[in-house]
């Protein structure tokens, strides 16, 4: 039996404001824990901020030990981890939008002293309710970008940006995702009994994001998923392909059918780590998640002639997914919008209140996590598990079921390609057979032909999964 160790405790001198955590960060992910010492007439910030490195050999957690002071007094209303490792927080009474901390390494067994961070772009660049701050990934460490979100609500309508800022030359590039116009969520209406007209909604219900914006991110941030006005947004990095400094872009989905603006009303969310699984819990305590299928933006370098040649957006719209078409393909001209994928489709759907072990209980906590870091026998490796933790102390792990491709004219060639060499040659030694019998020339190219064909659509009958 393997013998339990004890893991270290720290000691957080204060008061904790705040918690960020950047699950998917590699090599390790990253826990920062801000707090707020008062001292006499003098108020300090802090944070802690933990790389989290599981051993399975040695089964300890790796703590920092170390405690960083921020600059300044002002109180932070925001605060997160990066995907770079650097801290960056909203304050209050602040002339700039966010500041970014770079935690150097330092010898003290006391508190270290950061620096004055990074400025990040002035308050009048976005709207007056700022909602939330995410640093994404950027090749060049000199140039971040952070993804902001920010309204300004009236009695009619609210105005919401989405907005990219990206470090160039020591200037903030602003660059606005979603520009559109302003959302109508209620209207005034005459009601006899009041005798006078009263507002009524009529829409409200889609913008609860707007009040709770909770976000999913990939490994390293180079997604993120939410749901907003009943649709999923995405914002993907794509390099070159977006024609933007930053290289993401921002896709918005169909609504979503057979969902109710209450079954989007999301308090938790997760994606996988190359962004193509999305699952949410709702108010309802269900488990929703909704997959797709990542699609190459530039072409390999070791592409054979095959995969070349359905690649080419006329032969993939009629041999494989119509999603994955010529707009993410690498030489598409820069004022076309590239998509990183194909759409979000809905995987599984696990309603709170058909499972008699947990209808009623809250969901804790969820994660997902995939079947290779799962240690027992039964669970697939290559497929994504999610893990629910509900307040009666049930752990549930919940499959992420395989999905049909659809059209699999690349994998079948690719996968079984001396099949398919040996039923060519039969065919053709058919034909040849034939053209030097009994029947016409036309009728054995027709009926060599008809028998390629049929045996071509048995096997591929045979699904493929992601």
């Amino acid at each position: 039996m393997k013998a339990e160790k004890v893991l270290p405790n720290k000691v957080i001198d204060g008061t904790v404001t705040h918690i960020a955590f950047n699950r998917l960060r590699n090599p390790s992910p990253l826990l920062g824990v801000f707090t707020r010492r008062v001292e006499g007439e003098n108020i300090s910030y802090h944070v802690d901020v933990t790389p989290i490195d599981v051993s399975r050999s040695e089964d300890v957690l790796s703590f920092s030990g170390k405690t960083w002071t921020l600059p300044g007094n002002l109180p932070i209303v925001r605060a997160a981890v990066g995907a770079s490792g650097r801290v960056i927080a909203s304050r209050r009474y602040d002339t700039s939008l966010f500041r970014m901390y770079t935690l150097l390494e330092c010898d003290s067994d006391h508190s270290c002293a950061v620096a004055n961070g990074l400025v990040g772009p002035p308050t009048s660049e976005a709207l007056s309710d700022h909602l939330l701050a995410v640093e994404l990934y950027s090749p060049d460490a000199a140039s971040p970008s952070v993804f902001f979100v920010s309204k300004d609500e009236h009695d009619e309508h609210i105005h919401v940006s989405m907005a990219m800022f990206t470090l160039v030359d020591g200037e903030w590039v602003k660059d606005e995702l979603w520009p559109r116009p302003p959302l109508y969520y209620h209207r005034d209406s005459y009601s006899p009994m009041l005798g006078h007209d009263v507002p009524e909604n009529d829409g409200a219900h889609q913008l609860h994001w707007l009040t709770s914006p909770i976000v999913a991110a990939s490994a390293n941030s180079t997604t993120l998923a939410w749901t907003f006005l009943s649709r999923i947004l995405t914002l993907d990095y794509v390099g070159e392909a977006s024609g933007k400094i930053h290289g993401y872009v921002l896709e918005e989905s169909k609504p979503l059918d057979g969902f109710s603006p209450a079954d989007l009303r999301v308090k938790g969310a997760n994606l996988n780590p190359n962004g193509t699984v999305f699952s949410f819990v709702n108010d309802n305590n269900d488990i929703i998640t909704f997959s797709r299928t990542a699609v190459r933006l530039k072409p390999k370098e070791d592409r054979s002639w095959v995969e070349s040649f359905f690649l080419y957006p006329n032969e993939i719209g009629f041999f494989y997914d119509a999603a994955a078409e010529a707009q993410g393909h690498a030489n598409a001209p820069a004022k076309t919008k590239p998509k990183s994928s194909s759409p979000w489709k809905v995987q599984t759907n696990y309603l709170n209140s058909l499972d008699g072990a947990t209808n009623g209980k809250a969901v804790v906590a969820f994660h997902q996590l995939e079947g290779s870091r799962l240690a027992t026998n039964f669970m697939h490796p290559d497929e994504t598990y999610i893990l629910v933790l509900y307040t009666n102390n049930v752990l549930q792990i919940l499959e992420v079921t395989q999905r049909d491709k659809g059209s699999h004219i690349q994998a079948y060639i690719r996968n079984r390609w001396p099949m398919f060499v040996a039923m060519l040659a039969v065919v053709v030694v058919f034909a040849a057979n034939e053209m030097t019998g009994e029947f016409t020339p036309y009728t054995s190219l027709l009926t060599a032909g008809l028998s390629f064909w049929v045996l071509l659509s048995l096997l591929l009958n045979e699904p493929s999964y992601d």
